[in-house]
């Protein structure tokens, strides 16, 4: 193969360790969050109780879901800092109006009125979406938890009566909506989907294969083609 094209065999870089450790905390303190929160909503169900005993109590579950916590907070402001500290990266997350029109694409490829998805950038149409997902559900679930949580007091001196109701409301379906979008979506296009099955390496070896690279971001695999025809010896870069 000529020296200047790109392999669909050889693994190119998609994630940096600084962004692969973000990843990891963020997945198992949200796993945290979701088994202890989840335990004290459905408290009297058998696993629920099973979790309670685990973390000696409902004392201990509680401070297991606080801990839990402040890792998520403290993943979620490094993570926007780190952001901060380059601010073109934004520009590679954000919506633009072609995602929303390769979304449209890419749902009639699902419903079998395309014979292929469209061609999409470094980042699909769908991660973005799911992203800015993360980013607001976060923020809800930082807040509300605040709120409930450290905040109580002030909350109930300062905020009006139905705010700590209306908080517990949030908290809880942003929560159930949290697990649905990572079960029904995210565990689908990164563990079952066909083309990854038995899962997308990418989160955890920080490289991913030219062909998954070709086939979901077919417009940025022709840019590096693009790039490496130039420059000869340029390829992908991890975030």
């Amino acid at each position: 193969m000529p020296a200047h094209t790109l392999s669909l065999s050889e693994g190119y870089p998609r994630f940096s360790v600084f962004w692969r450790i973000q990843h990891l905390l963020w997945a198992l303190s949200f796993l945290v969050l979701q088994v202890t929160g989840f335990a004290l909503w459905f408290s009297g169900a058998a696993w629920a109780d099973a979790v309670t005993a685990l973390c000696g109590g409902g004392e201990g579950r509680m401070l297991v879901h606080r801990m839990a916590a402040g890792v998520f907070i403290a993943v979620a402001v490094v993570h926007v800092a780190a952001f901060g500290w380059n601010p073109k990266r934004w520009r590679g997350i954000w919506l633009f109006k072609e995602d929303w029109l390769d979304m449209g694409r890419y749902l009639r490829y699902l419903l079998g009125h395309r014979p292929s998805p469209p061609p999409m950038g470094r980042y699909t149409c769908y991660q973005k979406i799911e992203y800015w997902e993360t980013v607001l559900g976060g923020t809800i679930m930082i807040s509300t938890g605040l709120i409930m949580g450290p905040g109580l007091e002030w909350a109930l001196a300062q905020l009006p009566p139905r705010t700590l109701l209306y908080a517990q409301v949030f908290h809880l379906a942003e929560a159930a909506l949290g697990l649905a979008v990572v079960v029904v979506w995210h565990l689908y296009r990164t563990v079952l989907r066909p083309k990854v099955f038995p899962m997308d390496w990418s989160w955890l070896t920080g490289r991913i294969d030219g062909e998954t690279l070709a086939y979901d971001h077919a417009r940025y695999w022709a840019q590096l083609q693009a790039e490496k025809s130039q420059e000869g010896d340029r390829t992908a870069k991890p975030e």
